[in-house]
């Protein structure tokens, strides 16, 4: 029988993990996305475009031409802290990135229309969230 519902992404996420960096992406982004020692290393090119600072950084990251990928760029959306106690009690929930992340895909999956979200990363740090980024196409 098939599925009652269409998929919710043209890809099949794939899991990574790099030092203390995880995350599920697009097949042809884990690569890059393994070869970040931290989240704070992602490219920074003051000439590109930033379109929000507060509360959250969401900017355009170029991507490595040698990767010979589709996409020049990729929108990053990364996720601040909203007080002590969330930071406290983020071993115990996902990060907010990954539900973006997921609410993107079943928000795809119910045919609207939404930026692909080609990956979400988290860096922990003694089990809490760190930083944690969504990747949207942009």
């Amino acid at each position: 029988m098939a599925p009652s519902s269409p998929t919710p992404l043209p890809y099949t996420p794939q899991p990574f993990q790099s030092g203390r960096v995880r995350g599920l992406g697009h097949p042809q982004l884990v690569t890059f996305f393994q070869g970040l020692p931290h989240l704070d290393h992602l490219p920074n090119d003051p000439a590109l475009r930033v379109y929000r600072e507060h509360p959250n950084v969401v900017r355009e990251v170029r991507l490595p031409p040698e990767l010979g990928l589709p996409w020049a760029c990729l929108v990053v959306k990364r996720f601040g802290w909203r007080g002590i106690q969330h930071y406290l009690s983020s071993p115990l929930k996902r990060s907010r990135a990954l539900k973006a992340y997921q609410t993107a895909c079943h928000l795809l999956a119910h045919g609207l229309r939404t930026p692909l979200p080609l990956g979400v990363l988290e860096e922990r740090r003694w089990s809490t969230v760190r930083l944690c980024l969504r990747v949207p196409l942009v």
